[in-house]
């Protein structure tokens, strides 16, 4: 009698163990394609103008919902990048997202700003596709004259 508890007890642990291991999930066994699919994923494009091979002021580069808040966490804009992926969980909602650069006001003056359109893309943002955005910076001079830049809304001069 000792003996069938003792089997009795050790196939229920047994089973126990058997489905408590096909239940788990330790995120070792899950497939990357499912993980891809969950998200969007958006990529950023940065087309510079010919002849900028360095930008001393500070740009991120950001994705927005209509609302303007952040779907996925800035990246700080690096020249000799060209190319920004973002990844925003699929559980949001909207129907609009906008890229850009944007200026980041480090109290530094640099004598070429870069300014661009944003770019926007409307639409159901469906997991598991990737969407494209292309930015296209121009420059912009700032001429100084008697340490004050001219077209500088706070110094009072007008161009």
């Amino acid at each position: 009698m000792k003996t069938t508890k003792f089997f009795a007890v050790l196939s229920l642990a047994l089973i126990f163990a058997g489905v408590n291991t096909v239940y788990s999930d330790n995120g070792l066994t899950k497939n990357p394609k499912q993980l891809i699919k969950t998200t969007v994923r958006y990529a950023v494009n940065i087309h510079l103008p010919a002849g900028i091979d360095d930008v001393c002021n500070t740009y991120l580069v950001q994705l927005t919902d209509e609302s303007g808040r952040p779907v996925a966490h800035p990246q700080v804009f690096v020249p000799s990048v060209k190319r920004y992926l973002f990844e925003e969980a699929a559980t949001v909602k909207g129907t609009m997202r906008v890229a850009s650069l944007v200026l980041v006001d480090d109290g530094n003056f640099c004598p070429i700003t870069l300014i661009t359109k944003p770019a926007i893309k409307t639409g159901k943002f469906l997991p598991g596709n990737t969407y494209s955005f292309d930015l296209y910076p121009i420059i912009q001079k700032n001429v100084i004259e008697g340490n004050v830049a001219i077209g500088d809304p706070d110094a009072g001069i007008e161009p």
